[in-house]
């Protein structure tokens, strides 16, 4: 079966999904992307982290569920929680400041804990699962949320690009995407009103209006870009330099920001030149939305140091207009996600961990 045929399969995409052995996994190879469809199989911790490490698996949401369906494989090959522990810590290396890739293996860990050996493996496994599964919902959750913001018209009914601070959506998560859930959602309620000849609206009181479709995205990304084609979405991909001339001049409506991981206070890690797409925005006056799953907050964080990388860029939380999560808009600062998240108590109750 072609790469192109196993990818038809799923109404929307998932970048991760279990070999037909149940003792692997298939994963897109995104080092092959735009130029063709790959996929790398991975049956071990040592082909995870090569995947990882090589660039086959890219984006936190992505390595924390590659890390999670690894430590399955570990329990899988020996049950021992020797041997599981050591796997964990391999894994946990990778990037010890990620809460994504923390909480994932934290969570598998915990299952393999409390089961017997004979059942480790199985419900290391499920644990995956529901850990991939809750990643495309939250992802789905924040599409809804951030949908009406794609709403906005100028005064001649006419929309506004928006540009995209993303290195890539669904292939970097499970489904969605962060910064590009709206868009696919927009245009997949647009498609099935095409698709229907309005009929799914029929019976809907008070009546809506016909959806439009996304307004055009503008996007330096290759990967993004090609997530956009193949959605059927009106994109253009800009060089950087003509993003940052185009964000200076307008017009674009807002930039939508893939956030890496943040702290409680709205202080945010990107990649580089996504930095530099919000900078030249908030500069500009162009509204900067961020979208992030609370899974990405290090919510004991009481200095953006906690959250930095080399291979990252901090933004202080002025830089942005919203902050768009699995429960809803808000502001960023820490009284804010506290609202949204309750159960993170005060988000700087206790010792901050810079580990």
């Amino acid at each position: 079966m072609s790469a192109d045929q196993q990818l038809s399969s799923f109404i929307r995409h998932r970048s991760i999904w279990r070999g037909a052995d149940d003792r692997s996994l298939v994963l897109i190879d995104q080092r092959a992307l735009p130029q063709r469809l790959a996929l790398r199989a991975a049956a071990s911790v040592a082909d995870i982290l090569a995947a990882i490490r090589e660039g086959s698996v890219q984006g936190p949401a992505r390595r924390a569920v590659a890390a999670a369906y690894g430590l399955a494989l570990a329990a899988r090959r020996d049950p021992d929680m020797a041997a599981v522990m050591a796997a964990f810590y391999t894994l946990a290396v990778l990037d010890h400041r990620c809460p994504l890739l923390r909480g994932a293996l934290d969570r598998v860990r915990d299952a393999l804990d409390i089961s017997p050996p004979s059942e480790r493996a199985d419900n290391a496994m499920a644990e995956a699962d529901a850990i991939a599964q809750e990643d495309q919902e939250n992802h789905l959750s924040i599409g809804r949320h951030a949908l009406p913001l794609l709403r906005s018209a100028d005064e001649e009914g006419v929309s506004t690009p928006l540009m995209l601070a993303a290195q890539s959506g669904w292939l970097s998560a499970m489904g969605w995407g962060a910064a590009t859930a709206a868009l696919f959602l927009a245009q997949e309620q647009y498609d099935l009103w095409q698709i229907s000849g309005g009929r799914i609206w029929q019976g809907i009181t008070p009546p809506l209006p016909p959806p439009l479709p996304p307004p055009l995205a503008l996007t330096t990304s290759p990967l993004t870009a090609w997530e956009l084609a193949e959605a059927g979405i009106a994109h253009r991909q800009l060089d950087q330099a003509t993003a940052l001339a185009r964000l200076a001049a307008g017009p674009v409506s807002a930039v939508w920001l893939a956030v890496e991981r943040a702290t409680p206070a709205g202080d945010l890690a990107v990649r580089p030149d996504q930095a530099a797409l919000a900078q030249a925005a908030s500069a500009a006056g162009v509204p900067v939305i961020a979208c992030l799953t609370a899974g990405a907050i290090h919510w004991r964080a009481a200095r953006p140091s906690a959250i930095a990388a080399p291979d990252l860029a901090l933004l202080t939380a002025d830089i942005v207009s919203r902050l768009v999560t699995e429960r809803g808009i808000c502001r960023p600062d820490a009284a804010a996600l506290a609202d949204l998240f309750p159960e993170q108590l005060s988000p700087f109750d206790g010792a901050a961990n810079e580990a």
